[in-house]
């Protein structure tokens, strides 16, 4: 989870967000990664343009550490109204299920805020 304040001296109005899931190891229990946001870092909205959706298995484990799979997010989040000083939350749930894990993470996050115009 990560909290980020509005520090613009403007009302946000939204988000351009893009970032990397990488997978360096494989085995046989499935995997996947939830994606949500708030306003309070208590209650989140799910948002599918962030889900990693499901991660193939293998019958065995083995490691992938020069060429992982990359699944790469870039999307937007719009109709918000972020005050001045105010925080806005992301969240990231790995879901690995089972002893026989994969190794799963994020990289290359990247935020643009969108502000209202000067009144």
């Amino acid at each position: 989870m990560v909290a980020f304040k509005n520090s613009t001296g403007s009302t946000i109005t939204g988000f351009s967000i893009s970032f990397d899931y990488e997978r360096y190891r494989i085995n046989s229990s499935a995997a996947s990664v939830t994606f949500s946001r708030s306003t309070n870092g208590s209650t989140w909205t799910s948002d599918t343009a962030g889900q990693s959706g499901a991660f193939s298995t293998g019958s065995t484990s083995s490691y992938t550490f020069s060429s992982g799979t990359t699944v790469r997010k870039s999307f937007s989040v719009s109709a918000i109204s972020l005050a001045p000083d105010s925080l806005y939350y992301f969240k990231w749930d790995f879901n690995t299920t089972g002893g026989s894990s994969q190794g799963i993470g994020l990289d290359n996050f990247s935020l643009t805020a969108t502000t209202a115009p000067a009144a």
